[in-house]
């Protein structure tokens, strides 16, 4: 779950008031180190020769123009992210988990 600029910026201020090992303090940075965090998927997509490759990652976004679509993912041990179009792969299926 994505927050608001200023939800973050609140829960923050509110972690930074609390004092240092509180419960609600630790599960306040814990919560927002979790909203952070890119969705982990499986991606199914048309490789070469028209096979069917599997690519583990983090979602970072997933768009469609009205003529193709893109999935931007960070590949599972990666640093950099990748794009996946339907333009050059007219199937792709992306499962969360």
């Amino acid at each position: 779950m994505k927050l608001s600029t200023q939800d973050r910026s609140t829960l923050i201020r509110r972690a930074a008031s609390l004092p240092t090992g509180n419960v609600e303090r630790r599960a306040i940075i814990a919560g927002l180190r979790q909203a952070d965090a890119p969705e982990r998927v499986t991606i199914y997509y048309t490789g070469a020769m028209g096979n069917i490759a599997k690519m583990e990652g983090a979602l970072t976004d997933m768009s469609y123009n009205g003529v193709a679509g893109t999935v931007d993912y960070i590949p599972k041990g990666g640093r950099r992210e990748r794009t996946i179009m339907t333009y050059y792969s007219p199937f792709i299926l992306v499962v969360k988990g």
